[in-house]
């Protein structure tokens, strides 16, 4: 079940995301309400955070609200719940920029249409691990191991024979196996091969300038015989698709 709070004191513009949001998954296949997911509608901030807001997944905030705005609503809701995904709703972009201060995942400009929705919704559903992540049990050691998720990874790269995966977070995890193995058991996860050495985690890709793709912080240089079926992939992974 992957629960959805809109927290809007525009009933116009709430109920046309809760309708994107039901078109969306219908696509998809999956019926509003059932087992995949539910979506719940807040009038204000403070409304929102007397509810349970541990138990949602995904939170739209609008920032120009009556009482608390969306920025204090998302910084009260941090100290409650540090896995949901945020994505600011605001017609005042130039304020969506403080969402780093909560680890916004996205933000969306007013008025959405559903073009944009779904291009903007299909990385959002990304960060939820419910929705689609992989456990990654790595070997550090004879002794050591870790656990992540593929959604915490930005890429992974190779080191001296061994894989190193960059998250989110900054840290790195060092462990044995081949890129080929790696990209078998994440493609499937958002994941494409940018050059022999690299595989990245599209939803994090910012930006792609010649053969620069810059993923988070970093940036990484694209394979020539890589650059088509990379460029393919993401493509799908924009528009929405499979």
């Amino acid at each position: 079940m992957i629960n959805i709070a809109i927290v809007d004191d525009d009933k116009h513009d709430s109920d046309t995301l809760k309708n994107y949001i039901n078109d969306y998954f219908k696509a998809q296949g999956a019926v509003g309400g059932s087992a995949e997911f539910l979506t719940h509608a807040f009038s204000r901030g403070d409304e929102f955070l007397k509810a349970f807001p541990s138990g949602f997944d995904i939170v739209f905030l609008d920032i120009d609200m009556p009482g608390l705005n969306g920025l204090q609503t998302a910084k009260e809701l941090r100290e409650i719940n540090t896995g949901v995904s945020i994505v600011f709703v605001t017609n005042m972009a130039q304020y969506a920029i403080n969402g780093y201060e909560v680890n916004a995942v996205d933000f969306i400009v007013k008025p959405v249409n559903y073009y944009d929705f779904v291009l903007k919704f299909k990385k959002i559903l990304g960060f939820s691990s419910k929705f689609s992540s992989k456990q990654i049990t790595l070997k550090l050691s004879e002794t050591e191991s870790a656990v992540v998720y593929s959604s915490d990874v930005l890429y992974v790269e190779v080191i001296q024979h061994y894989l190193v995966y960059h998250t989110k977070d900054g840290k790195e995890y060092k462990s044995r196996g081949t890129i080929g193995g790696a990209e078998s058991m994440l493609s499937s996860f958002g994941f494409a091969r940018a050059a022999k050495s690299f595989l990245v985690n599209l939803m994090y890709v910012k930006r792609i300038k010649g053969q620069e793709i810059y993923v988070g912080n970093d940036v990484i240089y694209m394979g020539r015989t890589k650059r088509d079926a990379f460029m393919e992939k993401f493509g799908r992974y924009a528009g929405g698709l499979n």
